[in-house]
This record gives C-alpha cells, sequence and structure tokens, in this order.
C-alpha cells in the first residue's frame, strides 16, 4: 500500500512535469506563430496562434506553472500533465504536423547553428515587428509577455527561424480548433470561480483590443476569437466590435493612428462592407423625409425631443416614434452630416441588450431660415402596424422627473438602473464613441397604455440624448452642447472654460457618477449638492423657486461648493458616506471611480493621451463588473 510520502512524491513528481510540459507548450506555440511563408492571411493565423498562446499562459498563471509558486489545490495532475503532453506534441511533432494538418516546417538555420543563435529576433522585437492587431498585444497585459519571454529564454535561448512550406488554410484553422480544444480542457479543470476570473480577464483583454484597434480588418479577427463558452460578454464585444468597424470603414471622425480605408462605392452610407471579407453587409443608412412626420406640439419639451408618428409606405415604417432634433450651423453642415450618418448608424444596428436605447429609424433634415437647419434622430418606440386600433400614446418620463414621484423604487431595482447606464457607456465607448451629455434627463422611461411608472411596468430605461455624441477623436470638431448651470453639474470641472482640453471618455464617466449618486440617493443632483454645500443652512426648499435675487445666488453659491466637494477627497466623504449607508460601499467605490476617472487614468498612463483612454475603457469594465455583483 503506499503511503502519504509516495502520494506527496508522486504529486511532487507530476507537478514537475506540467511544469516542463507547460514551458515546452509555451516555446512551441512562439516558434510557430512567428514561422514565414504563413501566406496571405498570415496576420489572422499568427493572432489565432498568439490567442491561444495567451489562453494558455492564464491558465498557467491560475495554476502556478507559469513559475509562480503552484497553487496549493486538489488539481488532477495526472490528467493535466496527459494534456500538455499531447498539446506539446501537437505542436512540436513534424510527422502529426504533415500527416494531420499537411504542414511542413522547415528549420532554415539548421544549417548554421551559430547564425540561429546570434541573428535570431527576441519576442519584443518579434511584437514590434508585427502589423495589424498583432502589434498590439505587447499592450496586453504585459505581465504575461514578460513571462512569455522569460520561459523561452529559460528553455531554449534565442528562437529559431521557421517557415512553413505547404500551407493549406483550411488545415490551419483545423490545427487551430484543435489547439483550442485541448486549451478548453485544462480550463475546465479549474474551480467555478477560478474559471469565472479567466472567463472575465479574457473579456477584459478583448475589449481593451477593440479599443485599441485601428483597422477594420483588426476586428475582424477579434470576432473570430470570440467564444460564449469561455469569453464572458462575447455577445456584448462583437456588438461593439462591428459598430467600431461601421466607423472606420465610413472613416468618421478618423484618429491620427487609424488606418484610411480606400473608398470604394460599398463604402458609402448606403452600404457597408463587412469588415475585410469584402461582402456587402445588410445595413443601410435611411435618410427619412420631413414630410412624412407627423408631429404633436403637445409632445414636444424644451429638450427639442418629443414623440409623434412616422409614416412612409415607400419606406414601409408605420411608428411611434421619439424625435430628438438638433441645430446645426449651416456653414459647418457639410462637415457634420457625415458625424449625423455615422452617429444613425451606429444606434440603428446595434441590437445587442447591454446596449440600451431605442433602435434608430433613420435621421431627417428639416430646411429653415436663419443660420442654421434642424437635423433630428428618429427612434422607434413601437410598430403600429403590430398593434390593434386605438392605438395607445406615449409619454416621455425622464429619470430627473421621477425622483419626486409618489412611486419610489426599490434598491435592486436601482442598482439595476445603474447597472443599465454603465453597460450602454462602456458599449459606446468601446466603440470609439463619446456621449457628452450623460445626465439623469437623458436617461428615459415611456408610459404607454398599461405599461406605465405608477405600476411598475414603465418601458424603459433608455439612454437618449445622443445630439451631440462624436467619435473620441481629440482632433476632430467639437460642437458646443446647450449649456445652463442645471446642465452644468454634471460637466467635468476640466471640461468647462475657454482652456478646456478636447472631450474624452473620462470626462463621460465623472457625468456617469452625477447620476449614480443620484440614482443612489433618488433626489436630484440639485438637491443633493445644494445640502452638501449649504453652509448658511439657507430656509428655502431648493425645488421652489428663490424669491430674491439674493436667494438665487445663495442657492447656486451652495451648489457650487457642493459640487467642489465631489472631486476633493478629503471634503467628498459627506455625499459619499450618503452613497455608501443607500447602496453600500462597493456601490460607492462605483461612484468614486467614475468621479475620479480622469485624475486615476493620467496616473496610469502618464503623458500618453491613448493610454489615458484606454485606462477609461479599462475602468469601465472593473465599474460594470463591480455593479454586476451588486445587482444580482
Amino acid at each position: 500500500m503506499a503511503t502519504g510520502l509516495d502520494v506527496a512524491t508522486g504529486v511532487a513528481g507530476l507537478i514537475s512535469l506540467s511544469v516542463t510540459l507547460f514551458h515546452g507548450c509555451v516555446q512551441a506555440f512562439s516558434l510557430i506563430s512567428s514561422a514565414k511563408h504563413l501566406g496571405h492571411d498570415a496576420e489572422r493565423v499568427r493572432c489565432m496562434l498568439d490567442w491561444e498562446q495567451y489562453r494558455l499562459l492564464q491558465w498557467g498563471e491560475r495554476t502556478g506553472l507559469d513559475g509562480t509558486a503552484v497553487q496549493d489545490r486538489k488539481f488532477n495532475w495526472s490528467l493535466i500533465t496527459d494534456i500538455l503532453r499531447q498539446l506539446q506534441g501537437l505542436l512540436t511533432d513534424a510527422k502529426v504536423l504533415r500527416e494531420r494538418y499537411n504542414l511542413d516546417i522547415i528549420d532554415v538555420d539548421a544549417d548554421d547553428a551559430s547564425t540561429a543563435s546570434t541573428q535570431s529576433p527576441s519576442m519584443s522585437e518579434v511584437l514590434t515587428q508585427r502589423k495589424g492587431i498583432g502589434r498590439l498585444w505587447s499592450y496586453v497585459r504585459p505581465d504575461l509577455q514578460t513571462v512569455r519571454a522569460r520561459i523561452i529564454q529559460e528553455n531554449n535561448g534565442p528562437m529559431k527561424k521557421l517557415r512553413w512550406a505547404a500551407l493549406d488554410q483550411d488545415k490551419v484553422r483545423t490545427l487551430i480548433g484543435d489547439i483550442g480544444y485541448f486549451n478548453n480542457s485544462l480550463h475546465d479543470m479549474l474551480e467555478s470561480a477560478e474559471q469565472h476570473f479567466v472567463r472575465a480577464t479574457l473579456s477584459a483583454l478583448l475589449r481593451d483590443l477593440v479599443s485599441r484597434s485601428t483597422l477594420p480588418s483588426d476586428l475582424d479577427i477579434i470576432k473570430a476569437l470570440l467564444d460564449s463558452n469561455y469569453i464572458a460578454g462575447s455577445s456584448s464585444i462583437e456588438a461593439a466590435a462591428s459598430l467600431k468597424q461601421i466607423r472606420l470603414l465610413l472613416s468618421i471622425d478618423r484618429r491620427l493612428d487609424e488606418k484610411s480605408v480606400p473608398r470604394t462605392r460599398s463604402l458609402q452610407p448606403d452600404s457597408v462592407r463587412n469588415g475585410c471579407s469584402g461582402e456587402p453587409a445588410k445595413q443601410t443608412l435611411s435618410k427619412l423625409s420631413y414630410r412624412s412626420l407627423v408631429r404633436d406640439s403637445d409632445t414636444s419639451n424644451a429638450n427639442n425631443r418629443e414623440i409623434a408618428a412616422y409614416k412612409s409606405s415607400r419606406k414601409n415604417i408605420n411608428s411611434q416614434v421619439l424625435v430628438e432634433w438638433k441645430p446645426v450651423e449651416k456653414e459647418l453642415e457639410e462637415r457634420l452630416k457625415r458625424r449625423i450618418e455615422g452617429l444613425t448608424l451606429l444606434m440603428s444596428n446595434n441590437s445587442d441588450p447591454s446596449f440600451h436605447s431605442l433602435k434608430c429609424l433613420g435621421f431627417l433634415r428639416h430646411e429653415t431660415e436663419g443660420s442654421t437647419n434642424m437635423y433630428a434622430y428618429i427612434y422607434e418606440v413601437a410598430n403600429l402596424d403590430e398593434e390593434d386600433l386605438p392605438h395607445p400614446t406615449a409619454s416621455l418620463r425622464p429619470l430627473s422627473s421621477l425622483f419626486d414621484n409618489a412611486k419610489t423604487p426599490s434598491l435592486t431595482y436601482r442598482m439595476r438602473l445603474a447597472m443599465t447606464l454603465a453597460e450602454t457607456i462602456l458599449q459606446l465607448h468601446t466603440s470609439g464613441w463619446l456621449h457628452k451629455a450623460i445626465r439623469s434627463e437623458n436617461v428615459l422611461f415611456l408610459d404607454r397604455g398599461p405599461y406605465t411608472w405608477d405600476n411598475g411596468t414603465s418601458l424603459g430605461p433608455y439612454v437618449a440624448g445622443y445630439e451631440y455624441a462624436r467619435a473620441d477623436n481629440p482632433l476632430e470638431l467639437t460642437e458646443e452642447a446647450p449649456s445652463s448651470l442645471a446642465v452644468d453639474l454634471y460637466r467635468h470641472p476640466e471640461a468647462q472654460g475657454i482652456a478646456r482640453p478636447s472631450f474624452k471618455k473620462a470626462f463621460d464617466l465623472y457625468a456617469t457618477g452625477c447620476v449614480l449618486i443620484e440614482i443612489a440617493l433618488w433626489k436630484s443632483l440639485q438637491d443633493i449638492l445644494f445640502h452638501a454645500g449649504n453652509c448658511s443652512k439657507t430656509p428655502f426648499k431648493i425645488g421652489a423657486a428663490p424669491n430674491t435675487e439674493e436667494q438665487v445666488h445663495l442657492k447656486w453659491s451652495a451648489i457650487a461648493r457642493g459640487k467642489e466637494r465631489l472631486l476633493d477627497q478629503e471634503r467628498n466623504s459627506g455625499i459619499l458616506d450618503q452613497v455608501a449607508f443607500h447602496a453600500g460601499d462597493q456601490y460607492r467605490a462605483v461612484v468614486r471611480m467614475c468621479l475620479l476617472a480622469s485624475a486615476d487614468s493620467k496616473d496610469a498612463a502618464g503623458d500618453d493621451d491613448d493610454d489615458d483612454a484606454e485606462a477609461s475603457v479599462r475602468t469601465q469594465i472593473d465599474i460594470v463588473k463591480m455593479l454586476e455583483q451588486v445587482s444580482c
């Protein structure tokens, strides 16, 4: 009978063998992915191989086989050893590669070992020389890149140079699929909590890559990597990648680091090509007619927003719609029209559940006298052809109008509302767009027929107010949105004034944090900031109109002091303490991350504006994850 010592010795031997096999697999991945003569689809193949290697490294990090201490858990080391041995054999056995995948790898330095040891590229050099999405890997989890380079250096010194002698793309895809099978098997051996962590980490990585990508073909590769079984929120990432692809193909507000796409007929707004496949997509830009808009003046409001009907037999539309108007200076119309087209495509093609906005049917232009023309985004509320008569009317219920309503939502509902807002902004930012007008009056509910706020069945929430949204490009023309004391409360202090910098993701996050405070306390931001800054304890109620000029001054002075405290970590504890009391410490942490996103992203990125933007995306991924935990 085997003793405890014998068992321990046997396990130690298996762990040691697993470490050796794991290192061998990492080395083999790097040799194959750096091989030459991969054909016209070389970058795609290399990225798929890099992805599988990254997944292996991620798994190695969770088990400790990457060089850290092996995790003290009861793994089936015998099975792990068997899987790693098969994976290494798949990657290194020339006979298997030739017979099963029609791949013949030739070592081009076999005749001159000395030159192989002195002229072979380092891992960092390989990554630097890569094109397309391959060049982005060095920005992703640099600690794992360091682990990969260390393993290669420890096991075999400089990398050898290999090339493919015969290449069959179908066989290569089969090879990558088989590699993925072994990685999946290793992943499934982790504990459930570890599996969840890995899925979330891979999801964050791919969102980061979508945000950084500068070519439509990059986004095609990312979409090919998605697997809903092993990547959290894969459908949302795919939707964000598709939306960014549309913007890149149309060259809307193109950044300096984004590559231009040759303009062809298929790249006009009426037909967007689907990535690098070259096949026209079923996505069309619909320019609507003002004559088909049936307006009801009673449904309009001061925010240039109204409920109307749009009836057009030619467009096959018979819908009740939400109309959001925006004035466009005639002298800027040509420059801004393409942005309007791009935003319309964004809103009409994003059907993923994580993007909580009404579907856009198109846009229309209304010629007016004077220096401006009016444009409108048309969002579908209901398809009237699918309803029996009479059609119920719809009324708008902005979030800002609900704080004094007798119907007060539960904590669970408020946490889900916060999650809805955070998910939508993350999806928008990952796609490469900025909202620029996040505030509670732009979070909408719709009362329609039996669906009302008062009975808890109102339709929504929907994020609206996209009139001044634009692509995230600091060099692009910025439209001045209407300003008021109430609207400016949601604006980051750096986003105000004559010398303000270009709008960025962190400013949207600040506004999101302000709305999250309102959701937690279920009060208007004006009310919250007034009570935080009312040192004199002025007796009049914030919702009432001040009676004198002095009271107006006192009111807004108190609100201004309250707003200053939002970014003062020593003095904002009063507001954040209230948030924690009503919604918990984790929600408070989320609010703080939103309010301080600009400062935190600068600290993380230094002087690099691009890294500043990506730090904001990574912050939002953490925010959504944290809100998901408290909204369950």
